[in-house]
């Protein structure tokens, strides 16, 4: 349904999963309940539903994913793409994880809602998009309503243009030990130092029960730490790529600069990372000045602590954090620090 009220140069193309009862019974697009919370969280920002166009991937009514069929799935993509190619969206709202799924295959909507993309290929190839909780499952689950907001913000934010703005970041995963060392042992007084590291206690302080266990055992041992001075810029140290005199230098240079009481830390969850560090590895981190998971907790108690959560929240990064990072052979993650 194209948009009935001028919007100006804002154009937000609005993809549903499936109707609920009352679109189904009526024949109009987000005429029900989860439709008036669209609009009323829109109108909270100074915008309307009626200023977007509105489609559903699916034109039916389903009550489980083994209703769907492939035939009618298929007209419903491509009534999204009509509405794509004549309406010319700046950024397209998707609503549900069946229509996250239908540009990002197999994606997660906790993992990638609040998360700008520019669609890579297909028909809807440079199409930048936002996927968010649909609004009846808000309404099932209103724990969720604030992440909704922050997300129909973003896209409310972004409807004015087609182009996605991205921060621009210098990222080093690669440097030799010698340059680690200088930058660590270097590193300016007074300069906050923001680290965040993969892994867990060694082998030697874990017990029986967790070795046996597949799921715990690949988090034992600590593969890397990332480093970051300003938002800008930040680098990884990866122990396996080291040998034994590399890695034992480059460590010292590390513990060093952890011990250092003129240089504020700033961590997620500083917790977990100092226990780790401290316990297996004897490298106490001082003075841990700020917690990024804690600020954001003081801030919105209610909202998930986790750094993507507050990445989706706080900065315009695009989709980063893995679902389970441990499955892969590249642990050298990079943290940066929010805008």
């Amino acid at each position: 349904m194209p948009p009935t009220a001028w919007a100006g140069n804002r154009k937000i193309l609005v993809v549903g999963d499936y109707p609920d009862y009352v679109e189904e019974d009526h024949g109009y697009v987000f005429c029900g309940t989860a439709g008036n919370l669209l609009d009323r969280t829109l109108r909270d920002l100074g915008a309307s539903i009626k200023q977007c166009y509105l489609t559903n991937l699916y034109p039916h009514r389903v009550n489980h994913k083994s209703q769907i069929r492939p035939d009618a799935l298929t007209r419903g993509i491509e009534g999204v793409l009509s509405a794509f190619k004549s309406y010319s969206p700046n950024i397209i709202l998707l609503l549900g994880e069946m229509a996250l799924q239908s540009f990002k295959a197999g994606a997660d909507i906790k993992g990638w809602r609040g998360s700008l993309f520019l669609q890579a290929d297909g028909p809807f190839a440079g199409a930048k998009c936002l996927a968010t909780f649909h609004p009846r499952d808000v309404l099932a689950a209103y724990e969720t309503f604030p992440l909704f907001q922050f997300d129909v913000r973003r896209v409310v934010e972004e409807g004015t243009s087609n182009t996605l703005v991205v921060p621009s970041r210098e990222l080093y995963t690669n440097l030799g030990a010698s340059e680690l060392i200088r930058l660590l042992d270097s590193w300016p007084s007074g300069q906050r130092c923001s680290i965040d590291i993969e892994g867990g206690l060694p082998e030697d302080c874990v017990n029986s029960a967790v070795k046996a266990d597949s799921k715990r055992r690949k988090y034992i041992g600590w593969r890397c730490v990332s480093i970051a001075g300003r938002t800008t810029r930040a680098f990884t140290i990866t122990w396996s790529r080291f040998n034994e005199v590399d890695r034992c230098a480059v460590m010292r240079s590390f513990a060093r600069l952890m011990r250092r009481s003129d240089v504020p830390k700033v961590l997620q969850n500083s917790l977990y990372d100092n226990f780790v560090l401290s316990y297996g590895y004897a490298i106490p981190i001082t003075p841990v000045v700020e917690d990024t998971m804690l600020k954001g907790w003081e801030i919105y108690c209610e909202l998930p602590k986790g750094l993507a959560t507050q990445a989706s929240i706080w900065t315009h990064e695009p989709h980063w954090k893995d679902d389970d990072m441990y499955q892969f052979t590249l642990f050298g993650v990079l943290f940066w620090v929010g805008e």
